[in-house]
């Protein structure tokens, strides 16, 4: 197909073929296979898609068409269509006959209208599952300001759905998560906000339900009224036709009874003829009136059994209409109602604690000797970031308690730095400083915090212990922690912690810059 073909077709005078060959030249400059697919996908509804493809003669060797599914039906005659000239115009003469009044309407809007429509109403559309129909409305419109709407219009839309399909996958995401036990309290919010979008569409369709119910409900009305109104002159009119039918009879009646007057030459009185053509003209006269009267009557039937017609049309249209938005709604309910069952079960609530997942393997408890922590950082003359620390620790996993093992020192103020740790997510736990015989200060040693993490190792069921030292005197502890069956993690500054500290755990994590805090 090309111009030869148009030229050609022009100059044997065929004028349709050449405006067919034209439109198909345009239709496949300005759209894809997949456009016209979801063209034929608004349009039709299955059962027209089914009855269409018949009509055209395509089968499907081996399979009942009716178990085809509807967008694979719809895919596969747009791809049919593009490679068969004779089929897209049998294509297009449907589409044309089916939106004869959208196009109408198309023509007497204004291109400022129209693109209103196009460039601002496309999310409506494209709710309403109309935005294919449209792109055909601008694609037969023969203004070429509404054809160059076209392409910004499908930008738009698929724009529009690419959105819409990442919400559908970040829910899908969260489903997963939810099943997993993974959800945290951000993806909660987030379902929230998703959950809302979706109720807002819900509403509209609601509304979209309850005005096209409405909207059903008058034609209804008015299709009984135009029942009754046609009953009504069917009746007239018979009525009008037997009297039309006595009177011709009178007329002939009359009409034999002058001619067999005259026949016998039994000359009638003067008063006789004159009062027998009276009564004649006066019977044409009234019979001209009835078979006016019966004329009017039967043209106003006809024109009421068109208008019957018409409505009967758009009441099927809109039935059909109403029952996708009654599906439609359906899906959306389910939808809704077990993504908002599921977000109840599963989403924490701020007046509830955070229950443990029950899974093996996701317990972790983090220790941290801050008394050598702080020595460490000293000799770098740094600050920890207990909060950098704790985040680089936990990476997602589920944090059952975060405990820091700190030294009371006598006359010391120490409460803002106890009170910063709680803020920060620990639970202080403070050792007292002693000072010995000679006069050195120590605490009660490492003895009492390893027999403190064992113990709350063992009362909390953790699965991971993550111990942050580099004291040497933990590798006992470590150990026994090992042989229970619990996963040992140990972060510390390399050079300030002991090899066979390292040895004794699982895994070993170098601290580094990223736990100090910033350098003012």
């Amino acid at each position: 197909m090309g111009w030869k073909n148009i030229f050609e077709s022009l100059a044997a005078g065929n004028q349709k073929e050449a405006e067919a060959d034209c439109f198909a030249l345009k239709l496949k400059r300005l759209v894809t296979p997949l456009d016209l697919g979801c063209i034929l996908l608004d349009s039709f509804s299955h059962k027209e898609s089914i009855r269409l493809v018949s009509s055209l003669g395509i089968v499907y060797p081996g399979v009942r068409i009716e178990t085809v599914p509807y967008p694979e039906l719809a895919m596969n005659l747009a791809d049919e269509a593009w490679r068969d000239p004779e089929l897209l115009s049998a294509i297009e003469r449907e589409l044309d006959k089916t939106h004869h009044r959208e196009l109408e309407e198309m023509r007497n809007l204004s291109v400022e209208e129209v693109r209103e429509r196009a460039l601002s109403g496309y999310r409506r559309l494209c709710d309403q599952n109309a935005a294919g129909i449209f792109v055909w409305l601008l694609l037969k419109d023969p203004r070429p300001e509404i054809t160059g709407l076209l392409k910004p219009f499908l930008k738009s839309v698929r724009r529009y759905f690419r959105r819409e399909r990442r919400k559908i996958t970040r829910i899908e995401d969260f489903m997963e998560r939810l099943t997993d036990g993974n959800l945290t309290l951000e993806d909660a919010e987030e379902i929230k906000r998703l959950f809302g979008i979706f109720s807002v569409k819900l509403d509209d369709m609601e509304k979209l339900l309850k005005q096209t119910e409405k909207k059903a409900g008058v034609l209804s009305r008015d299709n009984t009224n135009l029942k009754e109104r046609v009953a009504a002159l069917s009746h007239e009119n018979g009525q009008l036709a037997a009297r039309v039918g006595e009177l011709k009879k009178e007329l002939e009646r009359r009409l034999a009874e002058t001619r067999r007057l005259e026949a016998a030459a039994q000359k009638p009185s003067r008063s006789e003829t004159v009062a027998l053509r009276h009564r004649a003209k006066e019977l044409e006269r009234e019979l001209d009136k009835k078979e006016y009267a019966l004329s009017q009557s039967s043209r106003t039937i006809a024109g009421l059994e068109q208008r019957l017609q018409s409505e009967e049309s758009l009441r099927r249209t809109l039935g059909g209409e109403l029952e996708k938005t009654r599906v439609e709604i359906k899906s959306l309910r389910e939808n809704r109602r077990s993504l908002q069952e599921d977000t109840e079960k599963e989403t924490p609530l701020k007046s509830k604690p955070i229950p443990p997942p029950k899974e093996k393997g996701r317990r972790l408890g983090v220790f941290i000797d801050a008394q050598h922590l702080w020595r460490s950082a000293k000799q770098f003359n740094r600050k920890i970031d207990f909060q950098k620390l704790l985040g680089s620790i936990v990476l997602g996993r589920h944090l059952v308690k975060a405990v820091a093992y700190v030294v009371s020192v006598p006359g010391v103020d120490q409460e803002a730095f106890f009170e910063m740790l709680k803020r920060k997510g620990f639970e202080v736990r403070s050792r007292p400083l002693v000072r010995g015989p000679n006069g050195m200060s120590k605490t009660d040693g490492s003895v009492g915090v390893a027999a403190d993490v064992i113990h709350s190792a063992d009362t909390l069921q953790l699965d991971i212990v993550h111990m942050v030292s580099g004291d040497g005197d933990f590798a006992d502890g470590l150990k026994f922690l090992k042989d229970k069956g619990m996963r040992v993690e140990l972060s510390g500054f390399s050079s300030q912690t002991a090899q066979h500290l390292i040895q004794c755990a699982d895994d070993f994590f170098a601290l580094d810059d990223a736990v100090f805090q910033p350098q003012i």
